[in-house]
């Protein structure tokens, strides 16, 4: 008697996951559908939960804000580079300079003067110094970037519960916290590339060349033209959305006639206008950079002649009108290419240095950005400030990034695998019939590659928010892997965003093919939030500058790689 043979239930679980992430891809059909399917109720409950998100934000950023009312680790060269833009005085920086361009238009709306030196870390600040009000403008940027992660995952067609839970993973997170409560320009980087996806993302969800998907291209070029200008190092999500255009115009025709005059404009048409607005974004703000530093320093003392036209000294009260238009284009060039030099010249020696390898898990060493002299605390009580991520949302966002890759490697396989099996035998009968089997046998793959759409089937899973999300992890990760000159963990901060994103997307397939009781998934997501805030409280000494007994204090490092 024959047995029967049991039904393989993982690969049915498996096949539910696949089918699953057909809702990210970029099928406009099945997508349009999703959008439209939002009422205007859950549009309405959509604003109150990211309301709550962001007023959740607004706590963990603004508590303590004042705390320590002196310099703090990069305030030393931020805050010199505001008092330089004050006075007009050029200088030199390794990053470009939209964001130190906000917070010298804030300085100047604050009245600040240049009369604050921040000279070295520790350094009080003065009475009646508005040194908060910089301050305060980097946390609410970066309060907004936790809502903005709940609606790019309800865009998606994510659930509310995992959307919430993937917002308050990002309200919650202590190195984001620590670096939005400094007068630094993580902020506004981290802000951007939040904004950016979030963008692509509704556009991906529109018809192409619809008006609205226009405007939101438009919108997600300018919001990466913004997060280029501010950190180079932002150049992976800039490569990410170039690899995901280009193959959402592909599967925008059908392989089976290829035109490659229409996929050339649709690559050209999307190509433009991302460049278009990068590119705005990045020459405006060095025009403004040039414009408002118009003299002479050292710092221009090691630049070329053509560099240094237009250019007066300090005692010269003549601004003339070329400052910022003069040799425009070449000074940025010469500019950039001095940037890159200098940043790799940055040594490799620091204490609190990290490298790649060292972030996603969070084994590296915490960053110490300031501490008390032993007089200004009591007896045996330690208050210091590092940054430091929350470790519970950098484990479970590093296992979603692992789970992401490994789906779509597992999922291309399991699209590709049951063709090559067929062209083996395609193969075989071809040399049996013919000496020249080789070459039809080819000739036949190809066409059946068109007509079968795999390996449309292998982009699509590529392009769709997942796909996106995975190849923007990697890409952001990537160019740390290369770079021999000291990193910290705060350099983690833009791949975090794409692995938090990642974990939200994955927990929310899995917990609908594999969990699919209602209050066992509550539960699930009440537990792993409760982690994630267990997290930032146990943490909170360490990023709020807390006066702690030491023993107390020193129980917060749990693992013997936090400390340098």
């Amino acid at each position: 008697m024959k047995k029967e043979k049991k039904p393989n239930l993982y690969g049915k679980k498996f096949q539910s996951l696949c089918d699953l992430s057909q809702k990210c891809d970029f099928n406009l059909e099945k997508t349009q559908k999703a959008h439209d399917s939002l009422t205007f109720v859950h549009f309405s409950l959509d604003i109150v939960f990211a309301l709550v998100i962001f007023l959740v934000s607004l706590y963990t950023r603004f508590w303590r804000l004042s705390e320590p009312n002196q310099v703090v680790f990069d305030e030393v060269h931020f805050g010199g580079f505001i008092n330089k833009f004050l006075k007009g005085d050029y200088f030199f920086d390794i990053h470009p300079p939209l964001a130190k361009l906000i917070h010298a238009s804030l300085a100047k709306a604050c009245h600040l003067t240049p009369d604050f030196g921040y000279s070295n870390i520790g350094d009080e600040y003065p009475e009646g110094y508005s040194y908060m009000c910089i301050r305060s403008a980097d946390a609410l940027i970066s309060s907004f970037i936790a809502p903005i992660f709940y609606y790019t995952l309800r865009t998606i067609g994510i659930s509310v519960p995992v959307s919430i839970l993937t917002g308050l993973m990002m309200a919650f997170e202590n190195a984001t916290i620590v670096e939005s409560r400094m007068i630094v320009t993580d902020s506004f980087l981290f802000f951007f590339v939040a904004l950016t996806i979030f963008f692509d993302v509704h556009a991906s969800k529109l018809r192409p060349r619809s008006k609205n998907w226009y405007f939101f291209l438009t919108l997600t070029g300018l919001s990466a033209g913004c997060a280029f200008s501010i950190k180079l190092t932002s150049g992976g999500l800039l490569i990410a959305l170039g690899i995901l255009h280009i193959i959402r115009s592909i599967n925008e025709i059908e392989l089976g006639s290829l035109n490659i005059k229409r996929l050339f404009n649709n690559v050209k048409t999307r190509a433009i206008i991302l460049l278009a607005m990068v590119s705005s974004i990045l020459l405006m703000s060095w025009y403004f950079h040039f414009g408002l530093l118009p003299y002479k320093t050292e710092d221009t003392d090691s630049m070329s002649d053509k560099f240094k036209a237009g250019f007066v000294d300090t005692n010269t009260n003549i601004i003339p009108h070329s400052v910022g238009s003069s040799s425009f284009f070449s000074k940025v060039v010469e500019l950039n290419v001095r940037m890159h030099s200098q940043n790799m010249r940055i040594g490799s020696q620091h204490p609190y240095g990290s490298v790649w390898y060292e972030w996603p898990f969070h084994t590296c060493t915490a960053l110490r950005l300031w501490d008390t002299k032993v007089e200004q605390t009591e007896a045996g009580c330690s208050r210091s400030m590092y940054c430091i991520g929350n470790f519970v949302v950098w484990w479970f966002s590093a296992t979603g990034a692992i789970i992401g890759i490994l789906f779509l490697i597992f999922k291309g396989i399991l699209i590709i695998s049951p063709n090559i099996i067929q062209q083996e035998k395609i193969y075989r009968e071809y040399q049996k019939k013919d000496a020249n089997g080789k070459i039809h046998y080819y000739l036949r793959n190809i066409y059946f590659y068109g007509q079968n759409n795999y390996f449309k089937h292998i982009l699509s899973s590529f392009g769709d928010t997942l796909g996106f999300l995975v190849t923007g992890y990697i890409l952001s990760l990537l160019p740390f892997v290369f770079i021999t000159r000291d990193t910290w963990l705060y350099h983690y901060i833009p791949p975090l965003i794409f692995a938090i994103l990642i974990f939200g997307v994955v927990l929310d397939m899995i917990l609908r093919v594999f969990v699919p009781i209602k209050l066992i998934k509550i539960s699930l997501l009440i537990i792993l939030l409760s982690a994630v805030y267990f997290g930032w409280h146990f943490l909170r000494p360490l990023v709020y500058a807390i006066t702690f007994d030491d023993p107390d204090f020193q129980k917060r490092f749990m693992f013997m790689s936090w400390r340098p």
